[in-house]
């Protein structure tokens, strides 16, 4: 009996064990699978996700590329449109060039040139006479006389570049050299006038103000005109043997 107890005792414990090895061995099998399954489930995400994200890329590069192509075609339009402006540019100038290559009638040169009498004979009338009236009518002392006319002399040195310039900036709907020549002249009739007479003062020191002044006023408003007549020429032809025969009439 005892030894009948014991087999049934080591049978039954034998029976647990192999019960227990194959339940654990199941569970393991079990337990593998899910794995497996999350482990596929895991990679198909990440296959899904990289597809997303290879067509967002996708929609981004699309995105960039059409926004560089309506660039290009904005520089196109603008490029052409520049390239219109520098035609019609170009045509203007054409006729600007032929209209000045066409020969001056010759009342238009006989016009030009009698302008080029009033600066002669002003000049020629500072030049002969100014020195003398300073030192006999004014009774002004012969130095102070000399150094009148020399800053004149230096004053017209700076202002005719100076007013060259101004001129050739000058933009107005009757040109660059009409206004100089309308506004200019008033202002040398009067000066020029005014440099001629003897003001009823005794002081030396105000003489010498008085006509420095003047002098200095006829050279600026005689500049105002001689530098934008005198540029007129290449203005009114650009033909060589046309603005010789202009010289030579003025």
């Amino acid at each position: 009996c005892i030894v009948r107890v014991k087999f049934l005792k080591t049978f039954i414990y034998i029976y647990r064990m192999i019960l227990h090895l194959t339940f654990t061995k199941r569970r393991g099998f079990l337990d593998d699978d899910d794995d497996n399954d999350n482990d596929d489930g895991i990679e198909l995400k990440n296959v899904v996700h990289d597809k997303n994200m290879g067509v967002y890329d996708e929609k981004e590069n699309n995105i960039e590329i059409k926004e560089e192509n309506d660039k290009g075609i904005n520089d196109i339009e603008e490029i052409g449109e520049e390239n219109d402006e520098i035609e019609e540019i170009g045509e203007e100038n054409d006729e600007n060039k032929e209209n000045k290559s066409k020969s001056l009638k010759w009342y238009t040169k006989v016009g030009y040139a009698f302008g080029e009498m009033g600066l002669f004979i002003t000049t020629g009338i500072i030049g002969f006479f100014l020195s003398t009236f300073l030192l006999e009518t004014a009774q002004i002392n012969p130095v102070i006389a000399g150094g009148i006319v020399l800053i004149g002399q230096g004053f017209d040195a700076v202002s005719d570049p100076l007013v060259g310039r101004l001129s050739d900036i000058t933009n107005t709907r009757f040109g660059r050299r009409r206004p100089w020549l309308l506004f200019g002249s008033v202002p040398v009739g009067v000066s020029f006038f005014l440099l001629w007479l003897v003001p009823p003062v005794n002081n030396e020191i105000l003489l010498t103000i008085y006509y420095a002044t003047m002098f200095l006023c006829v050279k600026a408003s005689f500049t105002a005109v001689t530098v934008p007549y005198t540029a007129l020429t290449p203005d009114l032809t650009e033909d060589y043997h046309e603005r010789t025969s202009l010289t030579m009439f003025r």
